[in-house]
């Protein structure tokens, strides 16, 4: 039963996601203005003086042309031949060249992070986190980053000194309640059931919550922008793609908070209360909907049938909406080809807002762009193109 719970809530969880990434427009109604999140100061990237925080270059709304003028450049189109895709993944192979030859002995996080996140082995990226820790970097990214490896499934087959680098991040970064949940699941994995009740007690109460999501989005879109070989726009897609594939590890969520043998009481207010304030605080869209599992599953436990079925119908209505707007996604992502900035403000309006209203933000500045004349005009040069193209 729980391996059912587990996979009914992975599904739930990643499904939205993975259309997100696909089609960047999981469509989000604006109701209430975000509060803004408060960014670490984070170490640029780039040898020179330079933010790696996302930033467009223009805060010009329009499309970089009229859509009465619409052309569609045929190497922003999806590969169409080998050729094309072989040059794509021939320049990305180059990127992680970059990565290894400029950043791998790097001592700044960020420059070590963007290392890893393209490093084939993964125990290559593990032993350059722990020589770095051992050196005596206290960056809460860095360890953040070092205990996921740690705890993934390619992580588990190597050595890392896991139990030190919990205790070290608990030091840094015990403010966040996303190390004191994964705590909480992995103890409660242990059948510690105390020390699985103390994390969760300290993720209830937590002040923040952050999982470095919208960090790893800047740190792969400045190192990828610094190697020259990709343009802006590939830079940003690569970033989307490649961060969601180094997520962390969720299913300890499941152990503290969706096992179906939960009857504690206070155990199901705890996991109610960490839903409640991570739903209220700009974060990303796994997160979110992770926390919406938990308070589904503890109003079940209470028996609030009415607010669960208000969640669920939540649930199906965003899964509709986001099948409704797959036509409505594949132009906006053509338009933001044609003017990156678009999509680099959408990234920025991440790290600040969080994932769901960054989504609402960016498909209102996409519409005032002038999405739905350019949508009309150019899915036919779209189509004819294609047709065209053997």
């Amino acid at each position: 039963m729980l391996q059912l719970i587990k996979r009914r809530w992975i599904l739930t969880a990643l499904c939205l996601f993975c259309v997100l990434l696909i089609f960047l427009g999981w469509s989000v109604r604006p109701d209430m203005e975000p509060s803004p999140r408060t960014e670490p100061v984070v170490e640029p990237i780039m040898d020179e003086p330079s933010e790696s925080t996302i930033r467009p270059q223009s805060t010009t709304q329009a499309p970089s042309r009229s859509p009465d003028e619409c052309e569609i450049p045929t190497q922003w189109l999806m590969p169409v031949d080998n050729t094309a895709a072989e040059s794509a993944e021939a320049r990305f192979e180059r990127v992680a060249a970059f990565a290894e030859s400029r950043f791998s002995s790097s001592r700044n996080p960020d420059k070590l992070v963007f290392y890893a996140l393209l490093a084939e082995q993964n125990g290559e990226a593990l032993s350059r986190f722990m020589e770095e820790i051992d050196a005596g970097s206290r960056s809460p990214y860095l360890v953040w980053k070092a205990v996921n490896r740690c705890l993934s499934r390619n992580g588990s087959a190597f050595a890392c000194p896991r139990a030190q680098w919990i205790d070290l991040q608990k030091q840094l970064d015990g403010d966040n309640s996303e190390v004191w949940m994964r705590l909480a699941g992995l103890r409660f994995a242990q059948s510690d059931d105390a020390a699985g009740m103390a994390a969760l007690q300290r993720a209830a109460n937590a002040t923040r919550t952050e999982d470095y999501f919208a960090r790893d989005l800047g740190v792969i879109v400045n190192g990828a922008e610094a190697s020259g070989e990709v343009n802006r726009y590939e830079a940003a897609r690569l970033a989307l793609s490649l961060s969601a594939s180094v997520l962390p590890a969720y299913e300890y969520h499941s152990y503290a908070c969706l096992d179906p043998g939960i009857t504690d009481a206070y155990r199901v207010q705890l996991c109610k209360q960490y839903a409640a304030n991570v739903r209220s605080r700009p974060t990303s869209a796994i997160v979110a909907n992770t926390a919406r599992s938990i308070e589904i599953f503890a109003l079940k436990a209470a028996g609030d049938i009415a607010q669960v079925e208000a969640l669920e119908e939540e649930i199906l209505e965003e899964s509709r909406i986001a099948v409704r707007d797959i036509p409505l996604e594949q132009a906006r992502e053509l338009l933001e080809r044609l003017n990156p900035e678009l999509l680099y403000q959408y990234l920025a309006d991440f790290a600040t807002y969080g994932e769901q209203d960054a989504q609402a933000r960016r498909a209102l500045r996409l519409d005032e762009a002038g999405l739905e004349a350019f949508q009309a005009r150019c899915r036919s040069e779209l189509d004819a193109y294609r047709a065209a193209t053997p």
